[in-house]
């Protein structure tokens, strides 16, 4: 039968309109069944006294290492961090982890004539000390590169070499092969790109000669310039190098503050000095915590010093030819930086902490555009210190953190 309604023919604009609506209602329903912003939270509180490793390989299955009263730890979550298993025994401090997977991890830290440091394991429950015997190992920095081959960045000394540079593997960690770096001044930290090309990072602030002996014999050690570990293994803030003593033994070899830079493209056997700053304490100067490469070019570096007048200064540089120039993307005052890792070319994030009363308040600043803009992304979030921090390919990440209670945490950014 015919029929007294108008036949509609459906326009473009009309197609859009519905099409729109549906996006609009899509993205309605995601949020209203669950879909939230990531942010950083706790989710483990005082897991122990010293954590400064952490490594995961996807949102369930993680490390974080360091050690407690207790002893040496080697903690795995394999839940997403609502619980945590011990791998490790001993005294020794785990101050590096970095997984390859979930079977394959590596780690190493701080130890002097107190057993092997360096640990590893293949199927990601147990764990062996290296085959390769340290008489001392001070390694604050490790990673991964696939296909076994693990670095190490410290320093270390065998019965028959002493490094300054990197411990290497080749077989998952069960042992490796000490390679220096040319520079004379102490590896904090590196970043390699693949197993010939990656770049080192050494340096040093002003310390006096007495201050320096007299934390070496209470067993005490600085960690960076704003980090004192005591001989109980507790870390406290240290706000200025006039906290550790009166400054009336000047030592022209202590009194420097020394940024250096070298880069390999031959796995260590020659290097090239990119970075060498040099600056005496009264004039202010810089000294580099972490380093992060995603390819030859492009790398950042976290760095933190003092102004002439004595203000905490830190910054991070990024350099896109290689080491060959750098520009400063973030600079801050009465704050510190302690790493960069960068996941791409144009999302990472720097941890730190913010100068305060009982000790620090948490610095994270993340970056969505290569460290053109770099933004807190803190929280809520007190009393942390974020030492470290691992991002997965999702976007989530983890890191740990000193509080001052004696006590360390881990945080998570999901």
């Amino acid at each position: 039968q015919p029929t007294n309604q108008p036949t509609h023919i459906t326009t473009n604009n009309e197609m859009v309109s519905k099409a729109s609506t549906t996006v609009v209602l899509l993205v309605t329903l995601l949020f209203c069944c669950g879909a939230h912003a990531k942010e950083w939270k706790v989710i483990a509180p005082s897991l122990g006294s010293i954590l400064m490793g952490v490594s995961f390989t996807d949102p369930q299955t993680g490390y974080v290492s360091g050690s407690s009263s207790q002893g040496s730890l080697l903690l795995q979550t394999t839940n997403g961090g609502a619980n945590w298993t011990n791998h490790a025994s001993g005294s020794a401090m785990f101050m590096t982890v970095s997984s390859e997977s979930t079977k394959v991890s590596a780690a190493a830290g701080m130890s002097l004539l107190n057993g092997n440091v360096d640990h590893y394991t293949q199927d990601g429950e147990n764990w062996f000390a290296s085959e390769q015997r340290m008489i001392f190992t001070a390694c604050l920095d490790s990673e991964s590169l696939g296909n076994g081959v693990f670095h190490f960045y410290g320093q270390f000394t065998s019965p028959t070499k002493k490094c300054d540079g990197m411990a290497v593997s080749t077989n998952g960690g069960r042992n490796s092969t000490l390679v220096s770096y040319s520079a004379r001044t102490s590896v904090r930290y590196g970043s390699f790109v693949s197993p010939q090309v990656g770049y080192i990072a050494g340096g040093s602030w002003p310390e006096t000669t007495a201050s320096s002996k007299r934390l070496r014999g209470q067993g005490a050690r600085l960690l960076s310039a704003r980090l004192l570990l005591d001989q109980s293994g507790v870390v406290h803030a240290v706000h200025a190098l006039d906290d550790l003593e009166e400054r009336t033994d000047i030592d022209p070899a202590w009194e420097l503050w020394k940024n250096v830079i070298q880069k390999t493209t031959d796995g260590g056997a020659t290097w090239t000095t990119v970075v060498n700053e040099t600056s005496v304490a009264g004039l202010g100067g810089y000294y580099p915590n972490g380093l992060s490469f995603v390819d030859e070019n492009n790398g950042w570096s976290a760095q933190e010093g003092n102004a002439a007048s004595g203000e905490m200064h830190a910054r991070i540089q990024h350099t896109s030819d290689g080491g060959l120039t750098w520009d400063t993307q973030y600079n801050c005052v009465d704050c510190s930086l302690f790493r960069v890792v960068m996941a791409d070319a144009k999302f990472g994030f720097a941890v730190g902490g913010i100068r305060a009363s009982y000790g620090f308040d948490p610095l994270i600043l993340n970056t969505q555009d290569g460290g053109e803009t770099w933004n807190v992304d803190d929280g809520e979030l007190t009393k942390l210190y974020v030492n470290n921090v691992a991002i997965l390919s999702n976007g989530d990440a983890y890191a740990t953190a000193f509080t001052p209670y004696q006590t360390s945490s881990v945080l998570a950014f999901n």
